[in-house]
């Protein structure tokens, strides 16, 4: 109960500033929020996406690697 509490609250204090921000220049918070919850989605899902690639990359070359180890 406690986890999704701290993620929530150290999500507001990345996201609240940029949201005030958008809210200043005349954008609702309602719209400003989903925007910028939707963007943070969209960029851990890349990161995650991006750190897949990486180590599927690496497990393909292990059969390389072992056979340089072997002889």
């Amino acid at each position: 109960i406690v986890l999704p509490v701290v993620f929530a609250f150290f999500l507001f204090l990345l996201l609240d500033p940029w949201v005030e921000r958008a809210e200043r220049k005349g954008v609702s918070r309602r719209v400003s929020s989903v925007f910028a919850v939707l963007l943070s989605i969209i960029i851990v899902a890349g990161s995650g996406y991006a750190f897949y690639q990486s180590v599927v990359r690496i497990a393909e070359r292990i059969p390389s690697y072992s056979e340089r180890v072997e002889s």
